[in-house]
């Protein structure tokens, strides 16, 4: 068991006529690999391949056959071997246990236990079968920071052949030792898609993902501009042979028989002159027409550029908050009066970080915070485990909010597709307009918008957040808003959300998305 090889692999959903991916080859060595790309573009349609789940239409699979074990997205059912596992008491399994967090009873209390502690359970019941090859489909979807960090240190105690699909930076940096790219470039006969394998963090494959399709571009930019060129060239050697031509058959005097002779050898010889130029040239023309098709480049998607049409507030504040404590119970600020509390917060630049405090289990349920001011132009980034008051601290910081100020809140809860569409369709067209084209900066499918069973969650929350600032607010708070996007929908977002020139408040554990704001 050294690999799994896929060669030469064309696939194709069920019932579907059109490609997944065509003549595609793929090596999955031992240790961790990550499959990153849009949603839907056919990730978990090849991890199925190499796992021997589904059987491609063309190519090989080598190694198809060994023990492979799923961890799913999904955690609402419990794993098929969790008794097996709570009865496991063997030095690995108690490592595992630790390195997990996992509580003696849990594997006895799936229904009661937290989203974070179902994924928790979900891994540790994936990692005790010990197979040959492990898949982990977004294994850190939704999770807060602490959980998501044990999950990929127990990950990376595995020693087989590993698989992750992912939309995390910090599954990318901290797992996997290698990444395959599925991505859709645009070739002379249309667009199809690509499975290119990187090395190195995100960064490093954003970077090299962007040189290369900037080379390619200005590559394919110059190819048809010489195209152009020596199409032109033909035309204008055609037109001047023409001419030269008409110039030399103009009708002699009869009687002048060696005018005639001359006028005969001339027109032989520009028939003569003008096939090998031209020949010459299409010859040219064809090497040039080649280069253009032998050119891919990314096909098209938006990067998240955008300018805004918006001025911050004038204020010179927008919310604050004392020094104090937040009451878990009410979401009332209260002066601290020496009183322990079960979570703090700490102020380091422009993030608020949220933990539990040493005293956590027997303190006030409440977080004690710093002071808390956001100007006009201000960033706050506020993070921390879930359960640390991260909601209820911005509810105590929005009461100090000035109605009068125009904001924006997207909660962490996606809005009904029915709804956003519906929303859309009321505005004016300049303001429709304008929601489309935050919609479709964001990597949104414009497609989608006429059909709201084509709105994926991904795309609701896109859109929810382009209809939110076509109304110009000066102030963003926004609760999670990468939940259910892909990578370059992330990348796109944190783009747009960088140039808004107003004051922003985010809660967030994207990683993506604290490293944007954090270096700004």
């Amino acid at each position: 068991m050294s690999q799994i090889t896929l060669n030469h692999i064309t696939a194709q959903y069920d019932g579907n006529a059109d490609v997944v991916f065509e003549d595609c080859s793929v090596v999955f060595p031992q240790g961790w690999t990550a499959l990153l790309g849009d949603n839907g573009i056919g990730k978990t349609t090849l991890a199925s391949i190499a796992t021997g789940d589904l059987t491609p239409e063309q190519g090989n699979v080598s190694n198809a056959n060994l023990r492979a074990a799923w961890i799913q997205q999904d955690a609402s059912c419990a794993p098929a071997n969790i008794e097996d596992f709570g009865a496991d008491w063997s030095s690995a399994t108690i490592r595992m246990r630790d390195t997990l967090g996992i509580g003696d009873d849990w594997p006895y209390r799936w229904e009661t236990l937290s989203g974070g502690e179902r994924k928790r359970l979900q891994v540790a019941c994936a990692l005790a079968l010990e197979p040959e090859v492990l898949v982990a489909d977004e294994p850190t979807n939704h999770l807060d920071q602490p959980t998501r960090d044990a999950v990929i240190a127990a990950l990376r105690q595995y020693r087989g052949i590993g698989i992750v699909i992912t939309h995390d930076v910090a599954v990318i940096n901290e797992l996997a030792q290698r990444s395959y790219l599925l991505h859709r470039i645009h070739t002379n006969a249309g667009n199809k898609t690509a499975v290119d394998l990187f090395e190195g963090t995100w960064e490093v494959i954003h970077h090299e993902l962007e040189q290369r399709n900037a080379t390619a571009t200005t590559q394919l930019k110059l190819a048809k501009a010489e195209t152009r060129r020596l199409h032109a060239e033909r035309q204008k050697r055609i037109e001047k042979t023409n001419q030269a031509a008409a110039a030399s058959m103009r009708t002699p005097d009869r009687k002048d028989h060696d005018a005639c002779k001359r006028k005969k050898f001339a027109k032989g010889g520009l028939d003569a002159g003008v096939s090998r130029n031209v020949a010459r040239l299409e010859g040219r023309i064809n090497q040039a027409a080649q280069a253009t098709t032998g050119i891919t480049t990314e096909a098209k998607r938006r990067t998240g550029a955008v300018q805004f049409d918006v001025e911050p507030s004038s204020r010179r504040e927008l919310m604050h908050l004392e020094p104090g404590i937040i009451d878990f119970a009410t979401a009332q600020w209260s002066a601290a009066d020496g009183q322990v509390t079960q979570y703090a917060a700490t102020l380091d630049g422009t993030t608020l970080n949220l933990d539990r405090s040493g005293e956590a289990d027997t303190a006030f349920a409440a977080v004690t915070i710093p002071r808390i001011s956001v100007g006009p132009r201000d960033r706050l980034i506020i993070t921390g485990p879930n359960g640390a008051g991260k909601s209820t601290l911005l509810k105590a910081l929005v009461t100090t909010l000035d109605q009068s100020i125009p904001t924006l809140v997207v909660t962490q809860h996606t809005a009904d597709a029915h709804a956003l569409l519906q929303q859309l369709d009321e505005l004016n067209a300049e303001q429709r307009q304008q929601a489309i084209g935050y919609f479709v900066a964001q990597n949104g499918k414009a497609q989608a918008l006429l059909d709201e069973s084509a709105l994926s969650p991904g795309e609701c929350r896109k859109l929810q957040l382009a209809l939110g600032l076509v109304a110009g607010p000066q102030l963003l708070i926004l609760d999670e808003p990468t939940n259910h996007l892909d990578l370059s929908s992330k990348q796109a977002m944190v783009t747009m959300l960088q140039a808004y020139p107003c004051a922003m408040v985010l809660v967030t554990h994207d990683q993506l998305l604290l490293d944007a704001f954090t270096e700004e």
